[in-house]
């Protein structure tokens, strides 16, 4: 197994820009194509909790901390950073871990990842912030805007969802 993942990873590595988002898609679509009805119905319900818990760590800068230390972090250490309690705190970094946004290296022990750097740039916190206060909204009121309007084609600009 471990030399399928290797010889992906050297694939999507050796790759152009574009050819690297068709490797990623296709494996996206195989995943897919594997989930069991459970696995769909929890990827769905993670939807929201991926935008609300990277929302969450951008405003307590939380992977900005964990980045910054270039080691292990416990909870105690981040607690003292931000202005979470470390009880909630504790249970924030878990949800990280499980929405693989960080790692825990060993018990209440945390390390960034690749995904925690993305989210530390620039682009990567206004999207966070972004997805939450301007598309969520946006987004959630797709089904009520066409259910209300019958699901008839949308011909006016100004009388959309968006």
């Amino acid at each position: 197994m471990d030399n399928i993942f290797s010889l992906v990873r050297a694939l999507v590595q050796g790759a152009d820009e574009k050819a690297q988002r068709t490797i990623i898609d296709s494996i996206r679509n195989l995943t897919l194509s594997l989930e069991a009805p459970e696995d769909t119905y929890g990827r769905l319900e993670a939807v929201f909790m991926e935008l609300a818990m990277a929302k969450t760590a951008v405003d307590l800068k939380l992977f900005d901390h964990i980045l910054e230390k270039k080691g292990p972090s416990t909870t105690s250490e981040l607690a003292e950073k931000t202005s979470a309690t470390p009880v909630l705190l504790g249970r924030l970094l878990r949800c990280l871990v499980a929405l693989s946004m960080i790692k825990e290296i060993a018990e209440d022990t945390y390390e960034g990842n690749h995904i925690t750097e993305h989210l530390t740039t620039p682009l990567g916190k206004a999207m966070a912030m972004f997805s939450i206060d301007v598309d969520a909204p946006l987004v959630l009121a797709i089904p009520g805007f066409l259910k209300e309007n019958g699901y008839d084609d949308i011909t006016d600009p100004k009388h959309c969802p968006l």
